[in-house]
């Protein structure tokens, strides 16, 4: 005996809606007393039909007035945040800081190529370079701090962030 399954469960296999299953199997007369239908000879009755016809995949949803409104609620929020951020002084306009950055970034990297090539292969020398290093990129951490501390007194008082 073949396998027999509801009409919701054949428009799952199938792909189609429900409805259009339902229409085809009464149409067909393949539904039995018990309600359920026969899968294969759902499935050659549909092969019968015009390609044209059927269609396998259901369309998808398009997004609800809940998912519109949860979007929106989202930006809202997220809007909300950043004004506040800004009104107390914790955010710094992307161009004030691009001419800096640009400058540092240029030392930093002039910095870094100045410390000898020839003292890594050593082990010794190693942890000087490491050492020379870290200098660098101290040096470099601690003039942009400096910079942005003359520009916003308040962003010395932010906390960290965590790390790991």
């Amino acid at each position: 005996m073949s396998e027999r399954l509801t009409v919701t469960a054949l428009a799952e296999r199938a792909g189609v809606h429900k409805s259009t299953v339902s229409r085809q199997v009464r149409a067909w007369g393949l539904v039995g007393a018990d309600g359920l239908i026969e899968v294969e000879a759902y499935v050659a009755k549909r092969q019968e039909l015009d390609p044209a016809l059927q269609r396998t995949a259901k369309p998808e949803k398009a997004p609800g007035y809940a998912s519109h409104k949860a979007r929106n609620e989202a930006a809202k929020a997220e809007l909300a945040e950043l004004q506040l951020a800004e009104r107390r002084g914790a955010l710094i306009l992307r161009s004030d800081v691009a001419p800096l950055i640009g400058g540092w970034s240029r030392q930093l990297r002039d910095e870094l190529l100045a410390i000898p090539r020839d003292t890594v292969p050593d082990p010794v020398a190693a942890a000087d370079c490491e050492a020379a290093i870290n200098a660098a990129i101290t040096r470099f951490a601690d003039r942009v701090m400096a910079m942005s501390l003359e520009r916003n007194p308040n962003a010395g008082d932010a906390e960290p962030p965590a790390s790991g």
